[in-house]
C-alpha cells in the first residue's frame, strides 16, 4: 500500500463530523475527542530531525503535544494535525508493519503525517473541483488557498499528490532565495531539502511578483535552462513551471524523461497504447487511452498511470 492511501486510510478512521472541527479548530477539538495535552512551547525548534515541517512533537503514550505557537495562523493548524497523524500512525499494526519495511522509516513517517494532516485540512473533493480535471499548476495553490482553511504547505502536498509522473511542488521564500517547503510524489521520492539556496542568476531566483518562468532545471536546483540540447545528458532534469507571489515563488517540478526503448505502437487515431518500461499493451481501464510512457509504476500495481486520465490498474 503507497503512503498516500494510509494516509488515506488514517485520516478515514476519524469520523467526518470530528474531521470537520479538526479543520477548523485543532487545538480544541483534540482536547475534546482526542483527550490530548495541548502545550505551547517557544523554545521548540523549526524542523524535525528527519526533515518534517511541522513546528511540534508529541509524546503519543501520554497524549501530549508540544508546539511552537503561532496564534491562529494555518501553520500552527498542520503542527496540531501532523501530530495528531504520528498517535493515528502509532496505534496502526498495518502503517508500523509499512515502516518496518522501509529504507528510511523516520522519514516516511514524517512524510505520512504530513499527508494525514492534508488530508483533514484539504478534503480531495476541494482539490478536485480547483483542479477542474487539469495538471497541477503553480497558480492552483494560491487558488487552493483561498478555497480552504489550509496552509500552502498543505496546498503544495494536495497538488503533488495529483501530479501524473514523479515530481514535486516547491515552494521557495523570494527574499532568502531558498526553499521554504517541498512536497514530493512518486518514487523514489525527489529530495529537496528545506533551506536549500537556489544560486544566483537562476531563473527561479530571479522572477518578479505573478511573474512565470517554464524550462527545465536540476532537483537540487544547480542548473536552470529554458531547453536542453538535444546531446545534454544531465541527471535529474526536470521539467518546470513556476510563478512567483509577494513572498514566495511556487514551482512544479515533474520526470518527464524518455528511456530508450523501442518506439511505441500506436492505434489508428495515434493514441499510444503501451509502456516502453513495462513492454506489454496497456489500455486504460477507465477512458481507453493508452498509458503515459514518461511514468514510473504505481506501486501496487505495477502498471504506469493513463497519459489522459491519470489512474492505473488499481484505481
Amino acid at each position: 500500500m503507497t503512503l498516500k492511501r494510509h494516509a488515506a486510510r488514517l485520516a478515514a478512521t476519524v469520523p467526518a463530523k470530528i474531521r470537520e472541527e479538526l479543520a477548523i479548530e485543532p487545538a480544541d477539538a483534540l482536547v475534546r475527542h482526542f483527550g490530548m495535552r495541548i502545550v505551547p512551547l517557544d523554545q521548540l525548534r523549526d524542523s524535525r530531525g528527519a526533515g518534517g515541517w511541522c513546528d511540534g512533537v508529541s509524546l503519543t503514550n501520554d497524549r501530549v503535544i508540544c508546539f511552537a505557537p503561532s496564534p491562529n495562523s494555518r501553520r500552527q493548524n498542520f503542527t496540531l494535525l501532523h501530530e495528531l497523524g504520528h498517535f493515528l500512525a502509532n496505534e496502526d499494526d498495518d502503517v508500523l508493519d509499512w515502516l518496518a519495511d522501509k529504507n528510511n522509516p523516520a522519514s516516511d513517517l514524517e512524510r505520512l503525517c504530513d499527508t494525514v494532516a492534508a488530508q483533514i485540512l484539504l478534503p480531495e473533493s476541494t482539490t478536485t473541483q480547483v483542479l477542474g480535471g487539469r495538471q497541477p499548476a503553480p497558480e492552483h495553490l494560491r487558488q487552493l488557498y483561498s478555497a480552504s482553511m489550509a496552509s500552502e504547505e498543505v496546498c503544495a502536498i494536495a497538488l503533488a499528490g495529483r501530479l501524473r509522473t514523479r515530481g514535486a511542488v516547491v515552494l521557495i521564500r523570494r527574499r532568502t532565495a531558498s526553499v521554504a517547503f517541498a512536497a514530493s510524489t512518486g518514487w523514489p521520492p525527489l529530495l529537496v531539502p528545506r533551506g536549500l539556496e537556489v544560486p544566483q542568476h537562476h531563473p527561479l531566483r530571479e522572477l518578479g511578483i505573478r511573474q512565470r518562468w517554464s524550462g527545465w532545471t536540476t532537483s537540487d536546483l544547480r542548473l536552470g535552462i529554458a531547453e536542453p540540447f538535444l546531446e545534454m545528458t544531465i541527471p535529474n532534469l526536470m521539467r518546470t513551471w513556476a510563478q512567483a507571489g509577494p513572498n514566495r515563488t511556487t514551482a512544479i517540478l515533474m520526470d518527464t524523461r524518455e528511456d530508450d526503448g523501442p518506439e511505441l505502437p500506436k492505434s489508428a487515431d495515434n493514441r499510444i497504447t503501451s509502456h516502453r518500461q513495462v513492454g506489454h499493451i496497456f489500455p486504460c481501464n477507465h477512458c481507453g487511452h493508452g498509458l503515459n510512457p514518461n511514468t514510473y509504476p504505481c506501486e501496487d500495481c505495477r502498471i504506469p498511470p493513463c497519459w489522459q486520465c491519470g489512474h492505473c490498474r488499481c484505481r
